[in-house]
């Protein structure tokens, strides 16, 4: 549960912010710039996918989806963040739309959460 406060979460935690996207990422640095927010750059309703997600194999196939080299993708991934510093973030809050682009990343960052 979420507690507000002045419109302001209020939480004593480390808390990691994911949005869709840069759009939403850059909308809520200008109302809690103090936070760490992760933009979750995928547009995983288009390409193919490997099962494992954020792996090598995984990044290949994301690659060649977006028609960009592995080094530019990798660039805008959150895929090393998440495998390497999300554990640092007990809490996380979620800003995804309900729209497919939306679902479609959000159940991939569930899976990535699962696995």
């Amino acid at each position: 549960m979420i507690q507000m406060q002045n419109n302001k979460p209020v939480c004593t935690e480390n808390i990691l912010h994911i949005t869709s996207g840069e759009m939403t990422a850059n909308a809520l640095r200008e109302l809690l710039p103090q936070e760490e927010i992760l933009p979750f750059n995928e547009a995983m309703c288009e390409g193919e996918v490997h099962i494992e997600i954020f792996t090598d194999e995984f990044y290949r196939l994301r690659a060649a989806a977006y028609g960009v080299e592995l080094e530019d993708y990798l660039q805008k991934s959150p895929g090393s963040f998440m495998q390497n510093r999300l554990k640092d973030y007990p809490v996380l809050y979620l800003y995804f739309d309900y729209d497919m682009f939306c679902t479609v990343n959000i159940i991939t960052l569930l899976a990535f959460l699962e696995q």
